[in-house]
């Protein structure tokens, strides 16, 4: 076979080649194409489900760190009221101001006497005291 020959069967395989070739290389990449697409499609779903999850999460972090703030802030006010109202026995001591208890009680505000005199009166006195 000459260098004639040879040229000319190469050419017919090239004519085969192009008439074949567009059809095959169409299918391909469409193949290509379909498989990328698919692929494409379970990833973005993939991801929307993770940031579905990561945002779920951070909602629940953020209520759980937002009750934790409310707490600590209804602490620290009932702590500042109960420090600026000075607790129960102030307050008793408020109420038995405001109803002018000292007369209702048994003594009156013109009798001036001291915590340990007024517990102490009620006590029997020492024989020498009484003589004195």
């Amino acid at each position: 076979m000459g260098l004639k020959d040879k040229i000319k069967q190469e050419l017919h395989y090239m004519k085969l080649g192009a008439k074949v070739l567009p059809k095959i290389s169409g299918q391909k990449v469409k193949g290509f194409v379909t498989a990328k697409w698919a692929e494409f499609k379970e990833n973005a779903r993939e991801q929307a489900q993770i940031e579905s999850e990561a945002r779920k999460a951070e909602k629940q972090a953020y209520r759980e760190e937002t009750i934790k703030q409310a707490i600590l802030t209804g602490q620290a006010k009932a702590r500042r009221k109960a420090a600026s109202q000075g607790g129960m026995l102030d307050e008793l001591a408020e109420i038995g101001k405001r109803m002018g208890g000292e007369d209702n009680i048994g003594f009156s505000s013109k009798q001036e006497m001291n915590a340990s005199e007024f517990v102490f009166s009620g006590l029997p006195k020492k024989r020498k005291e009484e003589e004195a």
